[in-house]
Parts: C-alpha cells; structure tokens; sequence
C-alpha cells in the first residue's frame, strides 16, 4: 500500500511524499531505490534517506543515477569520503556521466582526480571548471 501511495505521490509531484512513503516501509527493496534517489533532494531527512538508498545501492548492479543521487546527497551532508566512493562508481559505470567525474575529480584532487577530469569533454560549463580545476591542481603541485 505505501508503494502505491510512494507512486501516486511522486506522479502529482509531491516528491518529499512519495519520499516519506518509500521511507515508511518496513523494507525498502532494490526497486525502490530510483524512486528513493529521485526524491531524495526534497527528503524531511536527507541523512536518513541517504543511509536508506546507501543500503540499497551496496550491490553492484546500482543504476548509475541513482549512484550520483547518493554520492549528491553525501556530499552536502559533509560525507565527502563516501560521496567520492559513490562518484566514482557511477562514472565507472556511465563513463558519459561528467558531472560525477567532475566531482570526483574535485574531491580527489591530485590524488586521482586528473583522471576525472580528462573524461569531460561534451559539457561546456563542466569543461571550462575542469580546465580551471587543472590549472589549479597544477599551480598547487609547484
């Protein structure tokens, strides 16, 4: 019943609804977590939803989307650690998905995020914070 309401709730837009039905579950399933991570930037509670699609995503076979929702809402809840984990895997996953690489690479800095970087190439605003995000590392490097 709280799936159905979660659905009905998401369709007329009331996204921090269908996020509280999602999270009233007793048990939150693997197809739950692209509605879960849609939802999740309009959560009551963005930490607990995040503990609850983290969860969910701890196997392999996690939608790229949704691995950037969560590495999204790690990272404004201070989580930077975790988030670059979950960025890195969706850009492994979604070699096209630029924003991920780009915060990747912003996290990981000059341990790694050149990489990251390199892997931008369609997106011209992402592009040109790459490119300064490069020179950055390199200044910072001398």
């Amino acid at each position: 019943m709280l799936r159905v309401s979660a659905c009905l709730k998401s369709a007329e837009k009331d996204n921090r609804g269908a996020c509280e039905a999602l999270l009233s579950l007793r048990k939150i399933e693997g197809k739950d977590a692209a509605m879960l991570a849609e939802t999740l930037p309009y959560a009551g509670d963005p930490g607990k939803t995040a503990a609850a699609l983290e969860r969910l995503v701890s196997g392999s076979a996690a939608d790229p989307r949704v691995l950037s929702r969560l590495a999204d809402a790690l990272f404004d809840s201070g989580r930077k650690a975790d988030a670059v984990k979950y960025y890195r895997m969706a850009a492994e996953k979604d070699p096209g998905n630029e924003w991920a690489c780009y915060r990747a690479a912003v996290l990981l800095g000059r341990d790694g995020g050149e990489e990251y970087l390199k892997k931008i190439r369609t997106d011209p605003l992402l592009l040109r914070m790459a490119q300064a995000a490069r020179k950055e590392m390199t200044l910072d490097a001398r």
